[in-house]
């Protein structure tokens, strides 16, 4: 017979209090500077304010997207994903770089999160998994994944 799970203890709850939104707060002071970069010179322009399809702003637009390559690469889901962040914006040739920063920003820090459940699943000491997402959180290797919007 199955023994039904324990609610946490009061210190325990106390303790997610406080390390949560540290990681989330720590995880969006970090990157909070992409929120006024602009696209990168790689692919970013040629993804998003140079992709016709994608700048068509409609659905047609984004069925193409999802039943051709573009670039040589087919990413629909991904497209999916900036496709409202493209119509949220003015029609014209520019695109504002901040949606799609701050949505990578956001991301990663739901992933935070998500990694220090993960690691509270493995490590029985609340303070331990926090250290090893916080290490997730504001590692130097994350700046390409999330400062880099087409990446």
């Amino acid at each position: 017979m199955e023994s039904a799970a324990k609610p946490p203890s009061p210190r325990a709850s106390a303790r997610l209090l406080i390390i949560i939104p540290a990681l989330a707060i720590i995880s969006l002071l970090t990157f909070s500077p992409l929120f006024h970069a602009q696209f990168s010179d790689w692919d970013d322009k040629a993804n998003l304010p140079g992709n016709p399809a994608m700048m068509q702003r409609n659905l047609r637009g984004l069925e193409y997207l999802w039943t051709h390559p573009y670039l040589q690469l087919y990413i629909p889901l991904t497209y999916t994903v900036w496709w409202p962040l493209v119509i949220s914006q003015p029609p014209g040739d520019t695109l504002n770089p901040a949606p799609f920063h701050a949505a990578n920003v956001l991301t990663h820090t739901a992933a935070v999160l998500i990694a220090f459940a993960i690691l509270r699943l493995i490590i029985p000491n609340d303070w331990a998994a926090a250290s090893g997402a916080l290490l997730f959180a504001i590692h130097p290797l994350q700046v390409e994944a999330i400062g880099w919007t087409a990446h």
